[in-house]
């Protein structure tokens, strides 16, 4: 126990866990946004990849999908990673 108490010390993963929890504690949507948001993403990041098999790029994707289309609502979202 003790040991495993001076890894989390040692690597700072005490500092990490508190800034987390204030985080959670001060945002509380902010987790709910990134898991709805990693929810819409994961499904069409794998049907793109099964459609364009070997000439899937998953950076160019990103940027295509996402970045180059600016702010999106989550229905607008899924809507764009259909289509690409």
């Amino acid at each position: 126990m003790t040991r495993a108490a001076r890894v989390i010390v040692g690597i700072g993963m005490h500092k990490f866990t508190e800034s987390e929890f204030t985080r959670y504690l001060s945002l509380p949507g902010q987790a709910l946004g990134c898991k709805l948001g990693e929810r819409a993403w994961l499904p069409g990041r794998e049907k793109a990849r099964e459609r364009n098999g070997g000439s899937f790029e998953l950076r160019a994707r990103h940027t295509a999908a996402a970045l180059s289309q600016g702010s999106l609502g989550l229905d607008d979202l899924v809507d764009e990673l259909a289509r690409r």
